[in-house]
């Protein structure tokens, strides 16, 4: 897998205990332009194969080390609310792709290695 790929994440998140604040955020599908990925194909990234996580923090932390493992030039997060809303308008795969661009959330690469920043995709 080239560092081409885009790495697209779908999560739910779900309230556990109002009164204590606890949540959680389940990873339920990630694909990328070659088609759906498994957590197991990546170890480095996912370890132990946990796709669940107790903060959107430990979420986007995930993301950002599927940036930096070298495999994936970008990595969007989308809420499985947000994917919703956008799906009713989609009519072909360009439209599909548009739904993480428009509602999701682009991850940030770390703003100290050199292949994340700005200029290294330019020069």
């Amino acid at each position: 897998m080239s560092k081409k790929n885009t790495l697209y994440i779908i999560y739910n998140f779900k309230s556990l205990d109002a009164k204590e604040a606890r949540a959680a955020y389940n990873i339920i599908l990630m694909y990328t332009e070659d088609g759906e990925v498994s957590a197991k194909n990546y170890p480095d990234i996912f370890s132990e194969g946990v796709l669940s996580f107790s903060t959107k923090e430990e979420l986007l932390a995930v993301g950002k080390k599927a940036l930096g493992s070298k495999n994936f030039s970008h990595v969007y997060l989308l809420s499985t609310d947000d994917f919703n809303v956008g799906i009713e308008t989609c009519h072909d795969l360009s439209a599909f792709k548009e739904i993480f661009k428009r509602y999701g959330q682009l991850v940030a690469g770390d703003p100290e290695d050199p292949d994340s920043n700005i200029f290294s995709r330019f020069f």
